[in-house]
């Protein structure tokens, strides 16, 4: 979250099964014939130094979310399904976001207190015109150049 601070990233297993988290996107097909969509879903443990606030969270997600959507559609995205995750501290409070659409700011519920050292990260994507692949390498770049953290994603 620090400008200039190194963002680190944890490797993770990949899996159809982790891809699917055991249900189908087929219903999301008939927007797009032919093609099926590309999949990520992971959680991520996130340390903040210094600890941050909701409203520095929400600006640095956002930028996250747009980035993410800008190099997806330049990869050849055709469709967003969703874009969606939740933050979460260790008090337990949440803050989610999601997106539909490749023309709109993620839209913001929930709250966190202020302020977090930690939170996990919950991330779901589902795009078409893309691979998982192509999705998976653009939302590490993404997180590690918006959100400035130590962090280790899982799947």
């Amino acid at each position: 979250m620090i400008p200039g601070e190194e963002a680190r990233h944890g490797r993770m297993d990949g899996g159809e099964a982790a891809h699917s988290a055991g249900h189908s996107h087929a219903e999301l097909n008939c927007f797009v014939p032919g093609t099926e969509p590309a999949v990520f879903a992971a959680v991520a443990e996130v340390s903040l130094a210094p600890a941050v606030t909701g409203g520095q969270l929400t600006a640095a997600v956002d930028s996250f979310v747009l980035a993410l959507v800008d190099q997806l559609m330049a990869a050849g995205c055709v469709l967003v399904g969703h874009i969606k995750g939740a933050l979460e501290s260790a008090a337990g409070r949440r803050l989610m976001f999601s997106v539909i659409s490749a023309t709109e700011a993620p839209h913001w519920s929930g709250n966190l207190c202020e302020p977090v050292p930690k939170l996990r990260v919950t991330l779901n994507v589902i795009v078409f015109g893309v691979t998982d692949q192509e999705v998976q390498d653009a939302v590490f770049r993404c997180w590690s150049a918006q959100v400035n953290a130590s962090t280790q994603w899982q799947r």
